[in-house]
């Protein structure tokens, strides 16, 4: 699928509802005193704000993610484990 992809590229569509969708829960995380704790710890001990993440995923584009596809993802240096009962 990796190789697929590479080739053909991201399917546009597919693409954006994955970030609306990835967006809103972000955004709904907002709305829970917990995760905003959890978040408010973690930002501040990477040096980042509590808003970094959705800022960050709402400038991303489909060529970004292809970019990263491409530096990230080697499949001759890939393995895959399957575990039987």
């Amino acid at each position: 699928e990796i190789e697929r992809v590479k080739k053909e590229g991201l399917d546009e569509e597919s693409f954006e509802i994955a970030k609306k969708s990835k967006y809103g829960r972000i955004v709904r995380g907002y709305n829970n005193v917990e995760n905003c704790a959890d978040s408010m710890m973690e930002t501040y001990f990477s040096g980042t704000t509590a808003f970094t993440e959705a800022e960050e995923l709402a400038k991303m584009t489909i060529d970004d993610c292809m970019q990263a596809l491409e530096l990230l993802f080697d499949t001759e240096k890939s393995v895959i484990s399957i575990a039987e009962k």
